[in-house]
């Protein structure tokens, strides 16, 4: 048998296990359908989807088992109690508490998420950004990080492509224009 041919490599991120990724995916996104209510006048919050939670908790099964992580904007949208997903002013209710001194420290704002199916609540910290750390981003969302992967990914490629060719594509430096360098700095 004949080896395949290496593909070049692609600006694009793999996932190890695409197939996990794609089928979390799907599970989630199912969920979200079937979490709709089945119509616009219908204004019951607590009408959830058996068949959606099953989904939510088929995906985070997956994922655990697999040892995937799910990135921090789909877990803030389930219910870790649940398994339910946590739709502002259907399934869930979202407001902002500030419980320092009054709330005169507008940094300590806290995004306060209630469940109303079993009444979980989850809080993440909203206000602090502006006071402390503007440019912070979830290591999830950081661009540099990927960048810089790619980056190290490319030039470990092109070293490892030049390793066994010797010097041929390589030019010597003309020892003329390094002698011309050198004679400004003799003394």
């Amino acid at each position: 048998m004949a080896k395949g041919k290496a593909q070049p490599p692609s600006s694009k991120l793999h996932a190890p296990n695409p197939h996990l990724y794609a089928r979390i995916s799907f599970l989630y996104q199912s969920a979200q359908l079937l979490s709709q209510p089945p119509s616009p006048n219908t204004v019951d919050p607590n009408v959830t989807s058996p068949l959606s939670r099953f989904y939510i908790s088929t995906a985070r099964t997956v994922a655990q088992k697999s040892v995937l992580r799910l990135s921090p904007s789909l877990k803030r949208t389930i219910c870790k109690r649940c398994d339910a997903l946590l739709i502002p002013g259907t399934s869930s209710t979202h407001r902002i508490e500030n419980n320092s001194r009054g709330g005169r420290k507008s940094w300590a704002d806290v995004l306060v998420i209630e469940c109303n199916a079993c009444g979980t609540v989850k809080r993440f910290p909203v206000g602090m950004e502006a006071k402390k750390r503007p440019e912070w981003k979830p290591w999830s969302e950081r661009l540099d990080i990927v960048i810089s992967r790619e980056e190290k990914k490319g030039s470990d490629e092109a070293h490892k492509g030049n390793s066994g060719k010797g010097n041929q594509g390589e030019q010597k430096p003309d020892t003329e224009s390094l002698v011309q360098q050198n004679s400004d700095v003799i003394i």
